[in-house]
């Protein structure tokens, strides 16, 4: 046994207590892993040791199983002896080893799926005593009875497939919401902030909808031309100093300033000013043609766009990520039919949800990025309601979005009236704003309503390199 390394008594996989310390905490302020756990013991006397062996197994780099004089009860040592042979469990295990979230969700969904397989096996729903040899549950390759089956050569019983794959679902939905917060331009830190009851429920939705995994993949993919195309729009931006101020930009600090460094005793107090951001620097004004304004995107989610929804989000999300990068108001505008719409608003620190007759609420980015990503109406197609919605915010001098510009993202199946046109032209004459289109699934020049209102209108079939520049280096 390695130092640091123990098992208590009824326990197999060795993990240091501190690890287990912290499982335990989890279940404790977690109420569905608590009722997991009760529920689970209702069918095994042992489960709740098994659990927490099963978060040890997926948890510690360097497993070590005790032998069967430990006192664990003979199924729990043959559980956590079939998951250590296991080629599937340990190609999940390779996923999840020292990440505190993944082997706790993956030993959430194990646990889970176990208790619910013992409670259909054993003899009306009865506790463990009543699952013998009589009633051999096999799961895994495991029998549950005194006995384990090699399997060698055998195919996997239908219950391996169903319990490996499960559970490793559940883990790269961990892994996918990880990824929403370094890719979609949420704070790193902000999953971490989020009890764990809403971290594994945010999860849960990310494995039922397809739609989302589908997705970060493809706003990953595009995440880095976004950036690349923002950074190269507008290489040198003409600036001229005007004045001195105070600051810690060292590309902008004034020569004299600099002499303090090769002194001894004058470098200790420039460090000093530094840190407080109070030394002498030129103050810069420049003009840059582009607008760097805040970002109103309005995306399709009528039924006509269901084979294109990928791409419109991809396209969304990304934009997303260039308007937090560059500390832009960003709001998103779901629509479909006339009057229906869903409004993500986001912030520095969180977002805000609205939709028609409802008060704005508070979410966390996370869950705004989520909603952002997954939500479809499927109805059919009104331009003026997302519109209409967008000016507003654009016109509400209060709101912080009068110097924003407008992204339209549809497949360009419907119609506005010659009067919003006229109504939607004066404010735009007014606001001074633009509108680039997106026309998913068509030539732009075969666009009929969009060029009517639209600045610009690019073509996408597909979210292609090209495609993807010619949009990112529009806004």
């Amino acid at each position: 046994m390695g130092p640091g390394l123990n098992t208590g008594r009824g326990l197999v996989v060795a993990c240091p207590a501190a690890d287990r310390r912290r499982f335990d905490d989890a279940v404790a302020a977690n109420p569905g892993l608590r009722e997991l756990r009760e529920r689970g013991a209702s069918v095994l006397r042992s489960f709740p040791q098994l659990l927490s062996d099963v978060y040890c197994f997926f948890y510690v780099p360097d497993l070590i199983l005790c032998d069967e004089s430990s006192g664990a009860d003979k199924l729990h040592h043959l559980i956590v002896k079939y998951l250590a042979a296991s080629g599937e469990y340990a190609a999940i295990r390779r996923k999840t080893v020292l990440d505190f979230d993944a082997s706790l969700a993956a030993a959430e969904r194990f646990g889970e799926m176990l208790a619910e397989y013992l409670k259909s096996r054993a003899p009306g729903g009865e506790s463990k005593s009543a699952v013998g040899p009589a009633q051999q549950v096999k799961i895994t390759g495991v029998e549950f009875a005194d006995s384990a089956t090699a399997g060698i050569g055998a195919p996997p019983e239908e219950a391996i497939l169903v319990f490996a794959k499960e559970v490793e679902d559940s883990v790269d939905s961990q892994r996918v919401l990880a990824d929403l917060c370094r890719t979609w331009g949420t704070d790193p830190g902000s999953l971490q902030r989020l009890p764990y009851d809403e971290r594994a429920a945010l999860a849960r939705r990310i494995r039922e909808q397809k739609r989302l995994r589908d997705l970060a993949e493809i706003v990953g993919r595009f995440r880095a031309i976004a950036t690349k195309k923002q950074q190269s729009r507008v290489p040198e931006l003409p600036q001229e100093a005007c004045d001195v101020t105070l600051g810690d930009d060292w590309s902008h600090l004034l020569p004299q300033e600099l002499l303090a460094l090769p002194h001894y005793a004058l470098r200790y107090d420039f460090y000093l000013r530094l840190l407080d951001r109070r030394v002498a620097q030129y103050e810069l004004h420049g003009h840059e043609n582009a607008g760097r304004g805040s970002l109103i995107v309005c995306i399709d989610t009528s039924g006509s766009m269901t084979d294109r929804d990928a791409v419109s989000k991809a396209i969304a999300l990304a934009l997303l990520d260039i308007a937090r990068s560059q500390r832009r108001n960003y709001v998103a505008i779901l629509f479909s039919s006339p009057g229906e719409w869903l409004s993500i608003a986001f912030s520095e620190s969180e977002a805000r949800v609205a939709g028609p007759g409802a008060a704005p609420l508070p979410i966390s980015s996370i869950e705004g990025v989520l909603r952002l990503g997954s939500e479809f109406f499927g109805g059919g197609t009104d331009y003026e309601t997302p519109l209409r919605e967008a000016i507003g915010i654009l016109s509400d001098d209060h709101a912080g979005f009068k110097d924003g510009d407008i992204v339209f993202l549809t497949d360009d199946q419907c119609e506005v009236s010659q009067p919003f046109l006229e109504e939607y032209s004066a404010v735009k004459a007014v606001r001074k704003f633009s509108t680039l289109s997106v026309l998913i699934g068509a030539e732009a020049a075969d666009a009929r309503t969009l060029l009517q209102f639209s600045d610009r209108v690019i073509s996408s079939f597909e979210l292609t390199e090209d495609v993807a520049s010619q949009i990112f280096e529009s806004v």
